[in-house]
């Protein structure tokens, strides 16, 4: 029987680490992304590609720039034919 890794890849629009029990909120309460970071792997030292939302999603999925995909903004069509991690798990 083959084992299949669990990944859960968790992103958000405007939620910083320090907005996170994980990371030591005295407010905020966060169970859920605290027990999964307790038993997993956390990004500490992480950046954004782009400050704006769409083209930093498409860095993220690509692993290239946003300028090499040509996503400048939010309105850009995201081309289905770039290859991303997705298509990578699903292979």
């Amino acid at each position: 029987m083959t084992s299949h890794p669990n990944l859960v890849l968790i992103m958000a629009d405007q939620l910083a680490l320090q907005f996170t029990g994980t990371y030591g909120h005295p407010v905020v309460q966060t169970p859920n992304i605290n027990a999964l970071a307790a038993r997993g792997a956390r990004f500490d030292a992480t950046y954004c590609n782009d400050p704006l939302c769409a083209p930093s999603r498409t860095a993220f999925m690509t692993g290239r720039q946003p300028t090499q995909i040509k996503t400048y903004d939010s309105v850009v069509v995201f081309p289905s034919e770039v290859p991303t991690f997705a298509h990578a798990l699903r292979a």
